[in-house]
């Protein structure tokens, strides 16, 4: 009876130590690490690839409320008008700066425009193609091509641009890129998409590794399902994913771990999710069961 009474009050500990351990490792970083403090801060300027919109919009309205300047970047003006309009209600000491761009067609000279005469701190690409979805070999492969483009070639420039401006500079100062948790497994029916996310995933790992030293980050922020218009249009009536976050939660915790780490996926239950798909399932299942769950969200059968 001794030895049992041991054994289950060690079972306990171990139990609770294990519980405890889990909740410190999902729960959300409230506040800026000391190293974004340095340059996440007025007057300094981010630059919003993406901004119009969803995560983006999200994006710049939380740093406006820290009172950095804006530079907010997307296809349409008017949308982006919209923004700025709303931004300068609630923050009319920041200044707000809107240029149209395609980013399947950004190249250095014009990302060394949005940096000119700005003190430029952070870069955010948020911007997206999902492309064409279903049957990969039914599908048209300039839709494919478009998505490298914006999700892989856009932010590779962006990158190497705006790295080299804060190295030159010798100042601090962050890029953040939007990812998704389809690039930590793949799935059916968004393979290419999936595949341009596990890119910047990686490259974010990359470069935060290489750029520590000189006191610049790169953080991916790897977000699950996030209700932004996008995502609404992309999944059929009904098929709506068990996961959702906001577009400001999301935000919020990404800039909260920002010089902290490489990659952070967002959400307590979408970071259970993705520790079952990526450590615990064996790939294929991984990969297949996801596949299934885009199939019907997409409204594939």
């Amino acid at each position: 009876m001794l030895s049992f009474s041991l054994s289950t009050r060690a079972w306990l500990r171990l139990g609770g130590f294990l519980v405890a351990a889990l909740a410190y490792l999902l729960q959300a970083h409230r506040s800026l690490s000391s190293r974004a403090a340095s340059y996440v801060k007025a007057g300094h300027w981010a630059v919003v690839l993406g901004g119009s919109e969803g995560i983006g919009e999200a994006w710049a309205f939380q740093l406006a409320h820290l009172d950095m300047n804006l530079v907010l970047v997307a296809r349409r003006l008017k949308p982006l008008e919209d923004v700025k309009e709303a931004l300068l209600k609630s923050k009319p000491n920041i200044q707000v700066d809107l240029v149209t761009q395609d980013l399947a067609q950004l190249n250095e000279s014009r990302i060394a425009e949005m940096l000119e005469g700005r003190e430029v701190r952070l870069l955010i690409h948020n911007a997206a193609h999902v492309g064409a979805t279903g049957s990969f070999l039914d599908a048209d492969l300039g839709s494919f091509m478009s998505s490298v483009d914006v999700n892989v070639k856009s932010v590779a420039t962006a990158s190497y641009v705006f790295g080299n401006e804060l190295k030159l500079r010798g100042v601090p100062g962050g890029i953040v890129l939007m990812s998704s948790i389809a690039g930590e497994v793949g799935s059916a029916y968004v393979a290419n998409y999936a595949a341009t996310k596990a890119y910047i995933t990686t490259l974010s790992r990359g470069l935060s590794d290489e750029w520590w030293p000189i006191g610049v980050d790169a953080l991916a922020c790897v977000a699950g399902a996030t209700i932004t218009p996008t995502y609404l249009q992309s999944t059929s009536a009904g098929a709506r994913a068990l996961i959702e976050q906001e577009p400001l939660d999301v935000v919020q915790e990404c800039l909260a771990n920002l010089g902290r780490t490489s990659m952070i996926v967002t959400g307590a239950l979408n970071k259970m999710a993705t520790a079952i798909w990526t450590r615990v399932l064996p790939k294929g299942f991984a990969t297949q069961t996801i596949g299934q769950q885009t199939g019907r969200m997409l409204g594939i059968s």
